[in-house]
């Protein structure tokens, strides 16, 4: 669901919290940005450590320091750790990756050959699993937001020239 991750930060920005675009898209890619990683360095599941209760408590914890101490704002750190929530919503991950170190780590060889052929399959021959539905979707409504801004953007400057 690469995708829908980051139109999940393109439909966040309309929110209007002033949080930057890296902000955005690192929150929503979040749990991936620390599993695949360490999926390729340990030969993990590219669905682990990231994907889990542990790391969400970890990242909520940090943006807590992170807004006390002045350097982000509140709203800020709230949609960072709603993109990271919506993250592992939208990923379906296991009890057994979910409840991580409860359950044990989640155990399976990380190939990214295998990866790629699995995006590859997901967006080339799709079927019409509830993800790849949910992913449609929000890649749908993020087009349709940026190509709002685009035409209001093009509108605006129609307008200034017209006055010139």
């Amino acid at each position: 669901m690469i995708l829908g991750h980051g139109a999940l930060a393109v439909l966040a920005r309309d929110l209007n919290t002033g949080a930057p675009w890296w902000l955005l898209f690192a929150a929503s890619f979040g749990p991936d940005l620390l599993d695949k990683p360490l999926a390729i360095a340990f030969d993990l599941t590219d669905r682990g450590v990231g994907h889990s209760f542990f790391s969400l408590a970890g990242v909520a914890l940090l943006l807590l320091l992170v807004w006390r101490f002045g350097l982000l704002p509140g709203r800020q750190a709230a949609l960072a750790l709603a993109l990271w929530v919506l993250h592992l919503i939208t990923d379906f991950p296991t009890a057994m990756t979910f409840w991580w170190p409860l359950y044990g780590m989640p155990s399976g060889e990380y190939l990214l050959d295998r990866e790629f052929a699995h995006w590859t399959a997901f967006y080339l021959s799709p079927k019409l699993t509830p993800v790849f539905v949910l992913d449609a979707c929000l890649c749908a409504l993020a087009l349709t937001r940026l190509g709002v801004l685009l035409v209001a953007r093009q509108r605006r400057k129609a307008s200034n020239t017209l006055y010139l």
